[in-house]
C-alpha cells in the first residue's frame, strides 16, 4: 500500500511539473535525483558563500587591528605590544578551535531541518516507492553535504561569539583613546557579517519548485507525519517527558539538560485553573490584570536591559546607515535595462529607432552606475518604402542618483558612429565617432516583482557639435533585477 501511495504522489508530481503522463513514469527514476540536485546546489553554495564571508572577515579585523595597534603604539608601545600579542593569539586558538570537532550547539533553521528530517525519512525506506527510486549512494552525499553545513553554521556561531568578544575589548581597552573612525570601521565590517549570513539563510528559505512540490506531497503522507513528530529536531526541542505511572508526576531522570525545570503544557493549564478558582466569579478578570502587570514590568527589566548594552546585539543597532546592498552578492546588486528612443518621420513610422542596452550596479539603495551599448536600425522613409539598415552603434556610461521618491538624477557619457554602416570594420574610422554628454531626470516605477520601468529626459551638452543636433533626448526604459 505504501509502496503504490508514494509512487502515485511521485507521478503527480511529474505531472505538476508539466509532463504528460507518458513521460511521467519514465520520469519516476530522474524526479528524485533531480530534487538532490536542487537541494545539493543550494547548500553548497549558502556554504562556500558563508565560509568566504567568514574568512573575509577575520582577515580584515585582524589586518585592522593591527593597523590600529601600530597606531596606538607612536604614544604607547607598551600598550600596543601587549594588545598585539594578545590578538594574534586569539586569532591563532579561533583557527584552532574551528579546525577541531568540538561540539557545539546547532543554532535551528526550520529549512534546514524538514530537508534533512525528509531524507532520512526517504533514507529508512519508510517511502516505500520513493525509496527505492533514489540511489542510495546519492542519497547519502546529500546528508553528508547537510551535515558539512551543520558544522559550518556551528561554527559561524563560533566566530559571531568571537567578534563579540573581540569589540567589547577594543571599546573597553580604546574607548578612551582617540580612535572613533577606526573602530567604527570594524564596527561596520561586523555588521555587514552579520547582515550577509542573514541574507545567506534567507536563500535557503526561496525554494524551487520541484521542493515545493515534493514537500507538500510527503506531507500528505501519514506516515511522514508521524516520522517528523518523533525524529525531527524541532520535535527533539519539545518533546514531552515521560510521566510516572500515569500519576501526571515527571520522572527527572528522563529529563535533559536543556528541560530540566521547565513545564509541559498540562501542568501550566492546571495551575491557570486553580488561580481562577481560587479567585471566585472574578478570577478570569484578576488574572488577566495580573499577567498585564507582569508584562509590563518585564517591559521595564527589558529596556533598563537595554540601556546599559544588553539585549540586542550592537551588530543590530549600528551607529551608520547602512548600505543594504553590501550585503548582497556582485550578481544580486546588477541590473540588466533595455530603452527604446524613437525619431519619427512626417508619417506614421518611426524613420529610425534607438534600442539601448545597459548593466548597472547598484553602489547603495539610491545609487548605482554603469555600462552599456547602443544600436540604431533604420526603417526605411516611410511605412511604403520599409528598408532596415544598420545606421549607428554606441558605447554607453550612466550614473543614478536618487533624488526624491521615484526621481532620479541620471548622468552619463556616450560615443555613438553616426554612420549608417555594412561592416564593422567601417567602425575604425575615429572621425565619424561623435560625444554626446547627457543629464537630466530619470523616473523609475514598478512593473512586476523583478523589473521596473523607466522614463528618462536628458539634455546633451554636446547636441550643438553633432550633424544633427537634437538637444533633448527623451527615453523609455525597462530595468530587470
Amino acid at each position: 500500500m505504501s509502496h503504490w501511495y508514494c509512487t502515485g504522489h511521485l507521478v503527480l508530481l511529474c505531472l505538476c511539473l508539466g509532463l504528460n503522463k507518458a513521460d511521467a513514469q519514465d520520469s519516476l527514476a530522474v524526479l528524485p535525483q533531480r530534487y538532490l540536485n536542487v537541494i545539493n546546489d543550494k547548500i553548497q553554495e549558502v556554504d562556500n558563500s558563508m565560509e568566504k564571508s567568514s574568512q573575509r572577515l577575520l582577515t580584515k579585523m585582524q589586518r585592522q587591528e593591527e593597523k590600529l595597534f601600530r597606531k596606538i603604539a607612536r604614544k604607547d608601545s607598551a600598550l600596543a605590544t601587549r594588545l598585539l600579542n594578545d590578538s594574534r593569539e586569539k586569532y591563532v586558538r579561533l583557527k584552532s578551535a574551528l579546525a577541531s570537532s568540538t561540539k557545539k550547539k546547532l543554532p535551528y533553521i526550520p529549512y534546514l531541518d524538514s530537508l534533512k528530517t525528509s531524507l532520512q525519512f526517504v533514507e529508512q525506506g519508510y517511502a516505500g516507492g520513493l525509496s527505492k527510486l533514489i540511489n542510495e549512494a546519492e542519497l547519502k552525499q546529500s546528508l553528508k553535504i547537510i551535515g558539512e553545513f551543520e558544522s559550518r553554521l556551528i561554527k559561524t556561531e563560533q566566530i559571531k561569539t568571537f567578534i563579540k568578544e573581540r569589540k567589547k575589548l577594543l571599546k573597553e581597552k580604546l574607548g578612551d583613546l582617540p580612535m572613533v573612525k577606526e573602530l567604527q570601521h570594524i564596527n561596520k565590517q561586523i555588521y555587514y557579517y552579520h547582515a550577509q549570513l542573514t541574507a545567506y539563510k534567507e536563500i535557503l528559505k526561496d525554494q524551487h519548485r520541484i521542493e515545493q512540490e515534493a514537500m507538500r506531497l510527503l506531507r500528505q503522507l501519514p506516515v511522514y507525519q508521524q516520522f517528523v513528530r518523533d525524529n525531527s529536531r524541532l520535535a527533539s526541542l519539545f518533546r514531552l517527558p515521560s510521566i510516572n505511572g500515569g500519576s501526571g508526576g515527571i520522572d527527572p531522570a528522563t529529563l535533559s539538560e536543556d528541560l530540566r525545570g521547565l513545564q509541559t503544557r498540562d501542568m501550566i493549564q492546571e495551575q491557570l485553573g486553580r488561580m481562577i478558582a481560587s479567585g471566585g466569579p472574578n478570577g478570569a478578570e484578576i488574572l488577566e490584570q495580573r499577567i498585564q502587570s507582569v508584562q509590563s514590568r518585564m517591559q521595564g527589566l527589558k529596556n533598563k536591559i537595554n540601556e546599559v548594552g544588553g539585549g540586542v546585539s550592537e551588530s543590530d543597532t549600528p551607529d551608520f546607515k547602512p548600505n543594504q546592498e553590501k550585503t548582497k552578492s556582485f550578481f544580486k546588486r546588477l541590473d540588466f535595462g533595455i530603452n527604446v528612443q524613437s525619431n519619427r518621420s512626417n508619417s506614421y513610422f518611426p524613420t529610425t529607432s534607438d534600442i539601448g542596452f545597459s548593466l548597472g550596479y547598484k553602489l547603495s539603495e539610491t545609487s548605482a552606475l554603469g555600462i552599456g551599448t547602443s544600436y540604431r536600425i533604420g526603417w526605411g522613409r516611410d511605412i511604403r518604402h520599409i528598408q532596415i539598415t544598420h545606421e549607428r552603434v554606441g558605447l554607453r556610461t550612466f550614473m543614478d542618483v536618487k533624488v526624491t521618491g521615484s526621481f532620479y538624477f541620471t548622468g552619463g557619457y556616450e560615443q555613438n558612429f553616426r554612420s549608417a554602416f555594412n561592416n564593422i570594420g567601417a567602425l575604425e574610422d575615429k572621425s565619424k565617432w561623435e560625444q554626446s554628454g547627457l543629464i537630466g531626470i530619470n523616473k523609475k516605477y514598478k512593473l512586476s516583482k523583478k523589473s521596473n520601468g523607466s522614463m528618462q529626459l536628458l539634455y546633451d551638452l554636446f547636441w550643438k557639435e553633432h550633424a544633427v543636433g537634437k538637444a533633448l533626448v527623451f527615453r523609455v526604459g525597462y530595468i530587470f533585477n
